[in-house]
């Protein structure tokens, strides 16, 4: 998503082939070695792919970031690479995919008289019109020889065809286990082969727990799949109802099981911080959920009301305040 900000639009395609590339590669090599280990068992839908890997994730950490860039990645091409690079400028003329300042002035086009491409400004000469282009028309890469366009009325531009979104629904749908639990609030840790592992303790931060719904949710309205949004808003509902009735605060970890705290104290730094965040981010996204505002409203109270600490926000326990045991340690992000 950053390369479409800075306005690199050429390596941003490049990337996403590179990333189609890979994911076709892993498919294959995935049905051809696996083999089931001992670790457990794959899923039942399985067919490989870039993330079809044998290793453990941190749910908080492929939310915000793989997921959260997949998706922010895909709106932002939807919105900004329609005509932006032309198929010249991703692949050369054996289908390979270009790097750094590479081009390619000697494509074969399927006409009798073909002249130079203008590359200024990463358009074709108005002259030189061949018809838009489908991925589906380039060969794998490696591919030994060259080939050819068809041509018409229009002009060779790479087309985004929604390809990160099915990346993201594929991480999506690894990271999905982790939210089965007798309480709703998911585990920490997912392992994307076989699941959430076998010893990965039930103890989950507030942070890590309650900073999901934003990325879960919008998954879920550009997929329709509204599985993604649910288990991640149950998860912070199921945070709230567990909060101190009399401070409205919240402890730093909870067990996901049992639904008690493991740890009292409560503040708005580390293991804290994005859950705040969250909620109003979720209810200025998706303002038709709304009592993520009334949820925001009454955190924001109780921790105004209870961590204040002069002009410092401090850590105290959830139940008793600064009645109880204070941290004056500032950590807040």
């Amino acid at each position: 998503d950053t390369l479409i900000i800075m306005r690199n639009f050429t390596e941003f395609a490049r990337s996403v082939e590179r990333l189609r590339f890979l994911d076709l590669e892993m498919k294959r090599e995935f049905n051809r070695t696996f083999t089931k280990s001992g670790k457990g068992k794959k899923r039942e839908d399985e067919v490989g792919g870039l993330f079809a890997v044998n290793q453990d994730v941190s749910l908080f950490e492929t939310t915000i970031r793989v997921l959260g860039g997949l998706l922010s990645a895909h709106q932002l091409a939807e919105a900004f690479m329609a005509d932006r690079v032309t198929v010249e400028e991703v692949w050369d003329s054996y289908g390979e995919i270009l790097l750094g300042n590479s081009t390619r002035s000697n494509y074969p086009i399927a006409t009798e008289s073909h002249t130079e491409l203008d590359r200024e400004d990463g358009l074709v000469n108005a002259d030189e019109t061949c018809r838009k282009f489908d991925v589906s028309d380039i060969p794998s890469p490696h591919k030994e020889s060259s080939f050819q366009l068809p041509c018409n009325e229009t002009t060779t531009h790479w087309i985004y065809d929604g390809f990160l979104l099915s990346l993201a629904q594929d991480i999506g749908s690894r990271l999905l286990c982790a939210f089965e639990t007798d309480t709703g609030i998911p585990y920490g840790t997912v392992n994307l082969l076989y699941g959430v592992p076998k010893d990965e303790t039930p103890v989950a931060s507030l942070a890590g727990a309650g900073t999901l719904t934003l990325e879960f949710e919008l998954l879920s309205r550009l997929t329709g799949e509204g599985s993604f949004g649910e288990a991640a808003k149950l998860a912070t509902r199921a945070l709230w109802t567990r909060r101190s009735l009399g401070l409205n605060l919240f402890g730093k970890h909870i067990n996901t099981k049992s639904g008690q705290w493991t740890e009292h104290l409560s503040g708005i730094g580390s293991n804290s911080d994005s859950f705040y965040e969250y909620l109003i981010k979720h209810y200025l996204l998706f303002p038709d959920d709304s009592d993520f505002w009334l949820m925001f409203v009454i955190v924001y109270s109780g921790v105004w009301e209870n961590n204040r600490l002069g002009d410092w926000y401090a850590d105290i326990d959830m139940n008793h305040g600064l009645d109880g045991h204070v941290r004056q340690v500032f950590e807040s992000l």
